[in-house]
């Protein structure tokens, strides 16, 4: 009988998680439509030791064409439990007359960890992140490094297409 309430709880997660990523694909489809660029992103928390998937928007902010916001989810892919951040990243992309473009950036996150067994716990945090990524083209690839200040300190690496 346990075994097989475990094993409806972990389809349950991994069923919401497919569902996500649908969405995540809708909403950066419609997104793009719109004159706003989207983008999705895949990571590895190093602090965790777990991957993670997302999306998001990047917004022009402000006349100089440096300022942008940068609004997205990730979903943590975690072997029990649910993970997850809501960040809403703001950054400045430095000049440059070279193809690529690097910025720094902050931001906050809303951070859900739920290990499976008990109760889960939400966090605020504040986002740091620097990162490097293609300047032109219909889909510029990204690497971007975050590391997310709060009660359990996390860092993550990703990687991902702007389109």
């Amino acid at each position: 009988m346990l075994k097989h309430r475990i094993g409806h709880r972990n389809e349950s997660r991994h069923r919401r998680h497919r569902i996500l990523a649908c969405l995540i694909l809708a909403c950066g489809a419609s997104v793009a439509n719109a004159g706003v660029d989207g983008d999705m992103r895949s990571g590895y928390n190093t602090t965790l030791e777990e991957a993670s998937l997302g999306g998001g928007v990047l917004l022009a902010i402000g006349p100089s064409g440096n300022w942008f916001a940068n609004p997205n989810a990730e979903v943590i892919f975690r072997d029990s439990g649910d993970a997850g951040s809501i960040n809403g990243d703001v950054h400045y992309d430095f000049p440059s007359n070279s193809s690529a473009t690097y910025w720094l950036g902050a931001g906050a996150a809303i951070v859900h960890r739920n290990p499976g067994s008990g109760n889960g716990n939400t966090d605020l945090g504040l986002n740091l992140l620097a990162g490097l990524g293609a300047r032109t083209g219909k889909v510029r690839p990204f690497v971007q490094g975050r590391v997310t200040v709060m009660e359990d300190t996390e860092a993550t690496i990703l990687v991902g297409v702007r389109f």
